[in-house]
């Protein structure tokens, strides 16, 4: 038998290979890539965009930028979260955004670039000198009314709009629901709700001549349907129920295991500087110190009896009102809020805030033979009704509230074709 000896160098590389195996054996794993891009929740200005990570990420970058035919726009950030909230988009222009991920071995290779467009139309925004369109958006929605199936949504309009078409969307863990309806009012009445689902509608407004573009979407849910939940829930049903040039009344609805709510109020849009943050119990807050005819966004975050906190909600825009004699405005002021257009009678009561008892003054001319009168809490409870039949006897209504507690409620009156709603603030 013949025996071979390697040469002393080769000896000692197999000596090394025994022991030590390739490198490609022991490497770590990839970092993977995200996936399942998503962007919804797009307004005319903003997007929500998120993602689905892996175990092995720790962080991830995002990089946003514009698309074909739209202005120059170019946003990064570095979160570990698979969400995020974009703005200061342009209206109907066209984005993209892709995401690279980091591990603690490496990062991955970024994702592809996943397009999406913002609502509204680009075109009316500016005509061709550059000014802003002559059709203005509705803004200021807000939901007033909320049943376990229907709620009545309103808005404010503008003297220029003509009609309004209402698009309203289930949300998730909530059965399919899509209606579309065009009005010319500053209010619609949705029914077929599911008992305790999420949903969110936007206005978008028509002129004589082009439309106005969508507002946002706002998110609001029903009452009823399970109350069970595993954690801190979020804020819902923020809504602007009364707006001057310098101040607006700010509410939103929360469940019984919230304690108190951390409110953010912020400006954008060409808007002069204002940011406000304040802890409170209540489920409102008016805000002043606002400019005239200026553009605002408002988020809440609740704090349960556990000391655990929710997540934020969801930006809800608003605009204030321009400087002039608010009182006799299409909208009304702080202490006397039309939410229908001004062919109809005004509702007037007194006083507000109220103590023992509300007297409403009824407009006899504008009411059919059955009228309506309902009085429910900010989270759509109806604590007192009434129904009035035939001709009515006497033109004022007195309510009893000496056994409310203390907060806001609303004051509805319906009959055939009219429909009015105020804002009720009960202080002993």
């Amino acid at each position: 038998m013949k025996i071979f000896l390697l040469p002393r160098p080769f000896t000692l590389l197999f000596s090394l290979l025994l022991f030590f195996p390739p490198l490609q054996t022991v490497a770590q794993k990839k970092c993977p890539k995200v996936t399942d891009l998503k962007a919804d929740q797009i307004t005319d200005y903003s997007a929500q965009l998120s993602w689905t990570g892996a175990d092995e990420h720790t962080v991830f970058q995002i990089s946003v930028k514009h698309g074909n035919g739209t202005s120059p726009f170019k946003y990064d950030l570095e979160t570990d979260a698979t969400s995020m909230t974009v703005d200061d988009l342009q209206p109907g222009s066209a984005y993209r955004f892709q995401i690279k991920a980091k591990c603690d071995q490496g990062s991955s290779g970024s994702s592809g670039w996943f397009d999406f467009e913002t609502t509204g139309d680009a075109a009316s925004e500016n005509d061709s000198t550059g000014q802003p369109g002559k059709c203005p958006k509705a803004s200021n929605l807000a939901v007033i009314d909320v049943t376990d199936t229907t709620a009545t949504l309103t808005w404010l309009g503008n003297p220029e709009n003509t009609s309004y078409r209402v698009d309203v969307h289930q949300k998730e863990h909530t059965p399919q629901y899509k209606r579309s309806e065009v009005v010319d009012t500053t209010f619609l009445e949705v029914e077929g709700l599911e008992p305790g689902g999420n949903y969110k509608f936007r206005v978008k407004s028509e002129c004589e001549k082009n439309a106005g573009g969508s507002s946002s979407w706002i998110n609001f849910t029903t009452t009823g349907g399970d109350s069970t939940f595993n954690q801190c829930p979020k804020p819902t049903n923020l809504s602007v129920l009364a707006v001057t040039d310098s101040s607006a009344l700010l509410t939103w609805i929360a469940r019984d295991s919230v304690t108190k709510f951390t409110l953010e109020v912020k400006s954008f849009e060409q808007t002069p500087s204002f940011s406000y943050t304040e802890m409170l119990e209540d489920t409102f807050k008016l805000v002043e110190g606002l400019a005239a005819d200026g553009n605002y966004q408002f988020r809440v975050v609740a704090t349960c009896l556990d000391g655990s906190t929710s997540g934020s909600s969801d930006w809800s825009k608003f605009r204030t009102l321009m400087r002039e004699d608010t009182s006799e405005t299409e909208q009304g002021t702080m202490e006397e809020q039309d939410t229908t257009t001004n062919t109809t009678a005004p509702l007037v009561t007194f006083p507000n805030p109220v103590g023992e008892t509300l007297n409403v003054d009824l407009p006899a001319e504008e009411l059919g033979y059955i009228t309506y009168i309902l009085l429910s809490d900010i989270n759509g409870r109806v604590v007192y009704s009434t129904i009035v039949e035939g001709v009515l006897k006497v033109n004022q209504a007195t309510i009893p509230m000496q056994d409310l507690p203390d907060g806001l409620y609303k004051l509805q009156v319906r009959s055939v074709d009219y429909l009015e709603t105020k804002t009720i603030l009960v202080h002993h």
